[in-house]
């Protein structure tokens, strides 16, 4: 089973991802910014990100460049959510 980090500011949108996900058959575990993505990184083994562009403190590119920096792992970032 994958193992996804879910990265957006808007908790309605993690929510409805996460449901998403879940219904397909993935693990996901949601944050609602990049700082705490960063932090879940150092600490959990992840297969993809999926992150929100447009975050305050640090938008989805930052945190995509950071990811890449330090992790090895696919990204895909989004640009937003409709429910």
């Amino acid at each position: 089973m994958y193992n996804i980090l879910a990265v957006d500011d808007d908790r309605t949108c993690l929510l409805i991802l996460k449901e998403w996900l879940e219904k397909w058959g993935y693990q996901v575990t949601t944050v609602e910014n990049a700082h705490e993505a960063l932090s879940m990184l150092e600490n959990k083994s992840f297969d993809l990100v999926i992150t929100d562009i447009h975050m305050p403190e640090m938008n989805g590119f930052e945190l995509q460049e950071r990811i890449n920096q330090n992790f090895n792992l696919p990204i895909i970032c989004k640009f937003m959510c409709t429910n």
